[in-house]
């Protein structure tokens, strides 16, 4: 059933931010191909002789790519919000909740289709660059780039393996941490629908009141930027890379454990002070 679950939550979310990431990915090309006016593959650029023109083409192509990035961003979130709002303590929650599943696989499918569609508007946006750059500057430009740094890199940090592994736990935090985002933020809706009224106001001050919680005990555990900076140099330079894959790793830890206490607080408030009215 959380298969099924989560396979209508993207079909609903899809129908609108697939286009909107498809807009931006060509809305990328199109401002790269602008950009490399004097290169080869500047084709549009090529194509203005007029240098007014082509500076005002740039500009306004410049302009819709960037709103069309922060328009990806911001329908990501309200469709990740609506989701959940709508399906769960909205009108159609009687229907969700007459099914024969527990709340429980409700917020797990809810928090597992918010978090991928956060990962894959993070890509969209990823890949947007590197399409607007390749088509300004070529298609060889991240080769020569990555062959220009990746040595230096491998060589800092070990070995290639050392890298691969470091990425894929940089990726895993990412992953964690937007999951735990989503939950909280389904965490604070479920807060703010307990409120007779002003459930939206509720819900915001829920919000900042875990991001104030969670500030007080990264505190309390004398995690300040300043103190961290001197922990890592620390275990970097008595144990080098190792430190700094236990470092990930103990990130990826507090990431998974903030996420499960946000699901808790979500499905217990949906289990016992569910309210649909």
């Amino acid at each position: 059933m959380l298969r099924k679950l989560m396979k209508y939550d993207f079909k609903t979310m899809g129908r609108i931010l697939v286009p909107a990431y498809l807009v931006m990915l060509a809305l990328s090309v199109l401002f790269g191909l602008s950009l490399g006016g004097n290169h080869s593959y500047g084709l549009v650029g090529n194509m203005v002789t007029s240098q007014g023109y082509r500076r005002t083409m740039v500009t306004t192509l410049g302009f819709i790519f960037g709103a069309s990035c922060f328009a990806g961003g911001l329908i990501t979130l309200i469709m990740i919000i609506q989701s959940f709002y709508r399906n769960l303590l909205g009108a159609p929650g009687h229907l969700m909740f007459a099914l024969p599943v527990k709340v429980r696989t409700h917020v797990t499918a809810k928090g597992i289709s918010g978090t991928i569609w956060v990962i894959l508007g993070c890509l969209t946006g990823l890949l947007s660059l590197v399409l607007l750059s390749t088509a300004a500057f070529g298609p060889h430009y991240f080769g020569q780039l990555f062959m220009r740094f990746w040595p230096g890199i491998a060589e800092q940090l070990g070995s290639q393996k050392e890298v691969v592994l470091y990425v894929v736990q940089i990726i895993l935090v990412m992953i964690l941490g937007a999951a735990a985002e989503v939950m909280r933020i389904y965490a604070s809706i479920s807060i703010g629908h307990l409120w007779s009224n002003h459930r939206v106001f509720g819900a915001v001050l829920a919000y900042i009141g875990f991001g104030v919680i969670g500030t007080l005990l990264v505190n309390l555990i004398n995690f300040n930027a300043a103190q961290f900076e001197i922990f890592l140099n620390r275990i970097f330079l008595y144990h080098g890379a190792y430190a700094g894959h236990m470092a990930l790793l103990y990130f990826a830890l507090f990431e998974l454990v903030v996420a499960v206490i946000y699901w808790v607080i979500t499905s217990v408030i949906l289990s016992r002070r569910l309210n649909l009215a």
